[in-house]
């Protein structure tokens, strides 16, 4: 728990992304995370990974372990098709609406996935988010925390967060 606080004090997300094996369901650190991420008005994103490993009883007992502890006011939505994908991502900042989307990605069957990145393509920012929004006008701002190397190529990969402005 003091990591997710940590992190959502310092770099201020947009969003938050909770992953839930459906095999497994939601474990306790996601549900910690989940009522962090609402504790402190950030909308969330349900990611169910490895729907093909599940009936699709096990799939509804696992929406409704869900149900369980998101908020009364809040409302699931299943993220299966592109006018979901549009509803959501324009509306995930101003109600109180938590897209769910079912995932499998199994040899050459990528359920539910061509959603899930057409959604994060979708997403504005969080204009509640002030934080981000502060000086504009002077630039942005990126602090490298981390850099990586691929064997595939020799040009590093840059971590980090953006502390001024947007990139």
């Amino acid at each position: 728990a003091k990591t997710m606080i940590r992190g959502i004090c310092s770099y201020y997300p947009d969003y938050v992304m909770i992953v839930i094996d459906a095999e497994r369901g939601p474990n306790e650190t996601g549900i910690n995370h989940f009522k962090l991420a609402s504790a402190f008005s950030v909308p969330i994103i349900i990611v169910v990974t490895k729907i093909d490993q599940v009936s699709n009883e096990k799939l509804i007992s696992v929406r409704q372990d869900i149900k369980n502890f998101i908020n009364p006011d809040s409302f699931l939505i299943t993220v299966d098709s592109d006018n979901a994908v549009s509803l959501c991502s324009r509306r995930i900042n101003d109600e109180n609406i938590i897209p769910v989307f079912n995932v499998s990605c199994v040899s050459s069957q990528c359920s539910g996935l061509e959603y899930l990145l057409s959604f994060l393509h979708q997403l504005p920012l969080n204009e509640a988010n002030k934080k981000w929004n502060q000086n504009k006008e002077q630039g942005s701002e990126f602090h490298i925390t981390e850099t990586f190397q691929t064997a595939e190529s020799n040009i590093p990969i840059l971590s980090g967060i953006v502390v001024k402005g947007q990139l």
